[in-house]
């Protein structure tokens, strides 16, 4: 079949004909050669490389020795780095610019290349007798000829058409290479991350100047910003997936759910409507649909997915609101405890009501909601002409980890009529095991449900969701369809999740879980529940196990309280004593832990929602604040 003039034939050419393929597959052959000899002595493929590209020059600084190997530049620092480690290279600041190196070889790497390379020339020697010498010459000038054609400037055959302008746009091998070099620095980041300060600087400085200059008018090579956001930007923050992050809730994530981030991010997918995303949005409902089907709401239930615990509630809060009050909020009242977590005081206020309208219940001694108490205050506001609306319960608060009397709550929601919400933010992702399951005895008759898979089903931020028993009521309380969507306009099972929430752009969060489960299973996340949980009741017993440690509440979803208590001391030197433990372990970068209130004590506090953490971790950190004790002159 013939084309028509001035089309372009977009058909491949058969696979045996590829370049790229011909090539890589010719130094596969060529290097299968050579591969023994650099196992023998030790070497990686491009540790030769750099050897053998800096056995032909005196010094050449990172960035030239990187164009020469074809390597990028976070790969090459970490192999130079090794390459100096083991002596066969040296690194020295330029005289003028003590940022900038150079890089040469070392004796001891002088004296590899001598004993290398004659090995190496034998093997060249057999390959021209397999080939030919003569031909190998040609095949050397028509591949320096090939390169050249195709560097940028030189004329090239370019498909016929229009061509797009694009101005932030990269060459497809050098988004390539950037692409491997990011997957490098986070492999390398999620291997070495224990061996790091889980703080660079615990009391913040001003950032360096290099950050805050001018953005350039022409940009920058892009591996210079890479290596800059490293060096400069990722070293110096919270490494929040460090085994020994035990503060307020870790966000501990995972490899697959950070791939997970990149393919959102590359992709881009705004999942508000099903017209043309029925992949994301088909992703979506069914990981919603799996989440309500584990926290035992019936069939039919849904939600979406939010940029965390806060948002969720907000929109439960708001949904509320609507269906309870018609949104007329005057005299309305809603109750939670004082251990509630701020957020639901904070949606309440953005909803538009006022503090006073928000009761906060003394919990028990165990710091769960009191039914009986509810009871009164509801009885109470009935009496004096108020309107009771919504209960707000916690399934693991953030102090301790405390659980609210969940089918209670429910009882008393049905009888009175009243809107039972459950943040759980916290301790959701518990629901996977038997212990968390006990403890949330009754979260199926919730009505909404906030839960944050970036906490226990350990999600990179930002990853929260909201759950309800009838996604009727989502849809009603804020489907708000505007002239220009009527034709993506859909009800039913098609709702669209822009009538469901806050949001009306929105990405794809729901991908970092669904395909961490899909990779590894959704057992592998029940072990690690039970690990991290594990872990506190672990912490919980060494406490117990040694001198002037009191536990102020016990292991609980992970979470669990204490105090380093002296005789002769006061309750307010105690306080001081242990605030000071905890600011002086963050300060060394060993561990980060926080403190809280606790029955109006301050109290350190371990939160040990990780999948990463191990026993020695623990018994190490309790070690080093006993020592911190001692230095402080106050351990016995």
């Amino acid at each position: 079949m013939s084309r028509k003039r001035g089309t372009v034939d977009t058909s491949l050419r058969d696979f045996s004909r590829s370049l790229p393929m011909a090539l890589m597959r010719t130094r596969e052959a060529v290097m299968e050669q050579f591969r023994p000899l650099l196992r023998e002595h030790g070497l990686t493929e491009q540790q030769w490389r750099v050897l053998r590209a800096l056995s032909g020059v005196k010094k050449v600084s990172a960035s030239e020795l990187a164009e020469i190997t074809c390597i990028s530049m976070p790969s090459l620092s970490r192999i130079l780095g090794h390459l100096e480690e083991t002596g066969l290279i040296v690194r020295r600041a330029r005289p003028k610019d003590r940022r900038s190196m150079f890089v040469s070889l070392g004796a001891k790497g002088r004296t590899l290349i001598k004993k290398v390379g004659v090995q190496s020339e034998w093997r060249y020697v057999e390959i021209s007798k397999c080939f030919g010498s003569d031909r190998l010459a040609i095949l050397y000038e028509l591949l320096e000829e090939l390169e050249t054609s195709l560097k940028p400037g030189s004329p090239a055959v370019e498909p016929a058409g229009a061509q797009r302008p694009d101005n932030i746009a990269l060459p497809p091998e050098k988004m390539r290479e950037l692409g491997y070099a990011a997957v490098d620095m986070l492999v390398d980041h999620f291997q070495t991350v224990s061996e790091k300060r889980v703080i660079d600087d615990y009391e913040w400085k001003p950032a360096d100047s290099i950050l805050t200059r001018p953005f350039s008018e022409s940009g920058k090579d892009p591996h210079e910003v890479m290596k800059l956001a490293m060096d400069e930007i990722f070293n110096h923050s919270m490494q929040l997936n460090h085994p020994r992050y035990f503060a307020y809730v870790p966000g501990s994530g995972n490899f697959i759910g950070a791939l997970a981030e990149q393919l959102i991010s590359g992709f881009n997918p705004n999942c508000v409507t099903n017209q043309g995303n029925l992949g994301p949005i088909t992703v979506e409902r069914n990981t919603v649909s799996w989440l309500c089907q584990q926290f035992g709401l019936p069939d039919g239930a849904s939600g979406l997915f939010t940029s965390g615990g806060s948002s969720a509630n907000l929109i439960a809060l708001t949904a509320a609101r609507h269906m309870k009050l018609n949104d007329e909020i005057e005299n309305a009242v809603a109750y939670c405890t004082t251990e509630t977590h701020r957020c639901i005081g904070r949606a309440l206020r953005i909803l538009g009501f006022k503090d006073e309208q928000l009761r906060m219940l003394e919990p028990d001694q165990d710091l769960r909601m009191v039914p009986d108490r509810l009871i009164t205050a509801i009885q109470q506001d009935l009496a004096a002409g108020k309107r009771p609306f919504c209960v707000a319960v916690s399934a693991g608060t953030t102090s301790s980890g405390a659980v609210d009397p969940l089918d209670d709550m429910a009882s008393i929601c049905r009888s009175e009529s009243l809107w039972l919400h459950v943040d759980a933010a916290f301790g959701g992702g518990t629901i996977l095991t038997k212990r968390g399951q006990h403890r949330m005895k009754g979260i199926d008759k919730a009505d909404t449900i906030a839960v944050d898979p970036h906490k226990w089903f350990f999600q990179p931020y930002e990853c929260g969701c909201v759950l309800s028993r009838d996604p009727g009521w989502l849809y009603e309380t804020f489907r708000d369809v505007a002239v220009y969507e009527r034709d993506t306009d859909a009800g039913g099972a098609n709702m669209n999740y822009r009538d469901m929430g806050v949001q009306r752009s929105r990405n794809f969060k729901a991908f970092k879980l669904w395909m961490s489960l899909q990779v590894f299973g959704v057992e592998a996340f029940r072990r690690a529940v039970d690990h991290g949980l594990d872990l506190a009741e672990k912490a919980e017993q060494i406490l117990r196990s040694r001198p002037h440690w009191e536990i102020v509440t016990p292991a609980t979803l992970g979470i669990v309280t204490f105090q380093y208590r002296l005789p002769d001391l006061g309750e307010d030197e105690i306080e001081n004593m242990n605030e000071a433990m905890t600011t002086e372990l963050c300060r060394t970068g060993y561990a980060y832990m926080s403190t809280t209130l606790i029955y109006g004590r301050r109290v350190q506090r371990l939160c040990l929602n990780r999948h990463d953490a191990i026993e020695e971790d623990l018994l190490e950190t309790v070690s080093r604040l006993e020592s911190i004790a001692k230095n402080l002159g106050l351990a016995r």
